[in-house]
């Protein structure tokens, strides 16, 4: 199995199990929503027909226990564009048509 690691933190982001299609940096991924036994019962979730205790995440984002960060457009372009930056100077100009080296 190939799991694919962030270049800056070095932390799991996504393994090829999910059909991963590798553009240059970016990597593109199908996840599905999968139902959760959370263990509490009496847990309120906000969607009608699902048990107490059990919540819908994305499979890929519980796997890799990923976490959402709030961004609004402005903060992501900042982020976003820093990110990149150092992903290219890391890779040293060796991006390929397949991915890097």
């Amino acid at each position: 199995m190939k799991v694919f690691k962030d270049i800056m933190s070095g932390d799991e982001m996504l393994s090829d199990s999910y059909g991963e299609e590798v553009d240059g940096p970016f990597i593109k991924a199908e996840g599905a929503y999968i139902m959760k036994d959370t263990g509490v019962a009496g847990f309120e979730c906000g969607e009608e027909g699902v048990e107490d205790g059990v919540v819908r995440v994305i499979n890929i984002v519980d796997a890799f226990k990923l976490q959402e960060v709030p961004f609004d457009k402005k903060q992501y372009q900042a982020h976003i564009k820093g990110y990149l930056h150092v992903v290219y100077g890391q890779a040293g100009g060796r991006w390929q048509a397949g991915g890097c080296c």
